[in-house]
């Protein structure tokens, strides 16, 4: 079920703070459906309708030669091949290439490797492997998000310069009380000023009872507040209404749930939640969500 594994996939990759800009993969390796190249075709397409436009897929070099799948058909969906120990790729319109699954990177294991990335090199032709000195990667976050994820080596004033505000304003939209004390993968608002607003977005290791503890509420209140329908499951960067905010003006999607649904039960239109909310397809939405009301 392509579109279904899409929407689980895209669930998953924002719980673990993936960007909207980060290039999103299908890896196709076993041949599970009677039309692969549709299959595949219609995985990719939901992903970017959820909102990740950067997509490609991965495949072994016999699938793209041997008529499983056409490397033309995914238009300009970047094409990455695994192609042992071979000197030509078969198609035209590769974007990276993987020349191994037996590659050494200073760690005491066997890696997939890269050997080249592609511009299109002309059929027939393999890539001259021209692999650069590894560099840490560090992501600073798409613009429009407002929020950062903590790298090592990261410090709050560091993140401050980084976004043009301070250390002190920081500490406060984010309610931290010690600014010399952040972890890394906790995830920070960098834009807006401290507000009357009582929320508190969730971290790594967070569990429901422990925040009700931290900011002496209960779990009922926040499961309440915040319309959780599961409270073992919250994800890393979820926003979380607390006592004192008066009515959560949010809803997290359940399984089951419609746009239209959640219009009626908020007395509200899927036009209007739509609009707000920036929804392209009104017919997508997902579990685990955050509607604005």
């Amino acid at each position: 079920d392509a579109q279904n594994e899409a929407r689980f996939f895209v669930k998953i990759a924002k719980q673990f703070g993936m960007y909207d800009d980060t290039l999103m993969i299908d890896d196709a390796e076993v041949h599970s459906a009677t039309d692969y190249q549709s299959a595949s075709l219609a995985f990719l397409q939901e992903v970017e309708a959820l909102g990740y436009k950067n997509t490609g897929i991965y495949s072994m070099k016999s699938f793209f030669t041997g008529g499983i799948l056409n490397s033309h058909g995914f238009g300009s969906r970047k094409i990455w091949v695994a192609g042992y120990g071979v000197t030509s790729l078969g198609i035209d319109n590769a974007n990276a290439w993987q020349t191994t699954d037996h590659g050494i990177m200073g760690i005491d294991t066997s890696l997939d490797f890269d050997g080249a990335f592609t511009t299109g090199a002309t059929a027939g032709t393999v890539p001259q492997i021209n692999v650069s000195a590894p560099q840490p990667v560090q992501h600073v976050g798409h613009p429009a998000t407002g929020t950062y994820i903590v790298q090592p080596g990261d410090t709050l004033s560091g993140i401050a310069e980084k976004y043009g505000t301070t250390c002190q304003n920081l500490a406060a939209i984010n309610s931290i009380g010690d600014p010399n004390h952040i972890n890394v993968g906790q995830v920070l608002k960098v834009t807006g000023q401290p507000t009357s607003e009582n929320t508190y977005f969730v971290q790594a290791g967070d569990t429901l009872s422990g925040i009700a503890i931290k900011f002496g509420t209960t779990v009922s209140d926040l499961v309440s507040r915040n319309h959780i329908a599961n409270p073992n499951v919250i994800y890393v960067g979820q926003k979380l209404y607390l006592a004192g905010n008066g009515q959560s003006n949010a809803y997290t999607v359940q399984a089951g749930d419609t746009l239209s649904g959640i219009a009626s039960k908020f007395g509200k239109t899927w036009q209007a939640l739509a609009q707000k909310n920036g929804i392209a397809n009104p017919n997508v939405i997902y579990v685990g969500q955050t509607i604005q009301i």
